[in-house]
């Protein structure tokens, strides 16, 4: 199956060769090839009639967005009375929930150091103006040179809209998303990033929205807001006990605050202890993941 799209600076019209289809459904999403077969990108096809959907589309927000660690998107024209497309790099590691799974993340500095990669995106696409509103696990990918990448802006609004049509996703949702009263994007995104590094360091979701009987084991927001201390007492008696300090907690808090207006901002999760701890350098990163992924390659090969 061959896709033809058309290159801005290049009026000629190139095949696109499906590599793989990563996603079906509504939407589907392929790991695509130029003819040369070294160019690689992400092609998503989104239904005309299903537009309205993705608010980032009509703005065109993520189309010159430019920053190491949110995915660049590539223009083209793509002729198709069904779809609109959206091509943007090929990020080659995959998403940070398989890496957890695989315990690609089990150390203390790596954590931080993809955190910092995170808050650098965040900071920079809110100064654009944008929310990304559905800041995940799946929807960080690590890139070739390890490099952290913001992905699917497919909830993303403008900060200024004048109300929020994203539900985001379920366990990372501020709990002004929730009952649909959020009013600061920004906020919403700092509470979800707040989730995605408790699960990130603790291999595990901090609590579940509300009192739900699928999640047995994981007592409410509200429980946590409500009973901070006995729930940190708890995780400290816990196996991963040992992964937490004081510092980590502070953070967690901060950014998970039911306040808004006392919910950390990006700033303050840049003055934060734990933040300002050690992160690794590049070539110690490099030294350090190398091995593990390679690992995991030859795993996923076997």
């Amino acid at each position: 199956m061959e896709l033809y799209v058309t290159f801005p600076e290049n009026s000629t019209s190139l095949p696109l060769s499906i590599i793989k289809e990563l996603s079906g459904g509504q939407v589907p999403i392929y790991h695509v090839s130029l003819p040369d077969k070294r160019s690689t990108y992400v092609l998503k096809l989104f239904p005309k009639t299903q537009v309205g959907t993705y608010s980032y589309l009509k703005e065109n927000l993520i189309s010159e967005l430019s920053h190491p660690n949110v995915v660049q998107n590539v223009r083209v024209n793509y002729n198709s009375k069904e779809f609109h497309a959206i091509l943007t790099e090929y990020v080659n590691y995959g998403d940070f929930l398989d890496l957890l799974m695989n315990d690609i993340f089990n150390d203390e500095s790596i954590v931080r150091t993809y955190f910092h990669q995170l808050i650098e995106g965040l900071e920079y696409i809110h100064l654009q103006g944008i929310a990304h509103l559905d800041i995940k696990l799946e929807n960080l990918a690590l890139s070739s040179n390890l490099t952290l990448k913001i992905i699917d802006f497919d909830r993303a609004q403008l900060i200024r809209s004048p109300k929020l049509t994203s539900n985001g996703t379920k366990l990372y949702r501020a709990p002004e998303v929730l009952n649909k009263s959020c009013n600061d994007f920004k906020a919403a995104d700092v509470f979800s990033a707040g989730v995605l590094l408790y699960s990130l360091r603790m291999k595990e979701f901090p609590f579940s929205e509300v009192n739900d009987p699928a999640c047995k084991n994981k007592k409410s927001y509200q429980s946590f807001a409500n009973n901070n201390g006995t729930f940190w007492e708890e995780k400290k008696s816990s196996k991963k006990g040992h992964l937490l300090n004081s510092d980590f907690i502070e953070l967690i808090n901060g950014m998970l605050h039911a306040d808004v207006n006392q919910r950390f901002s990006i700033q303050d999760i840049k003055q934060s202890k734990w933040y300002s701890r050690e992160t690794l350098d590049y070539e110690n990163l490099m030294q350090t993941m190398r091995p593990r992924l390679q690992e995991l390659i030859e795993r996923r090969n076997e």
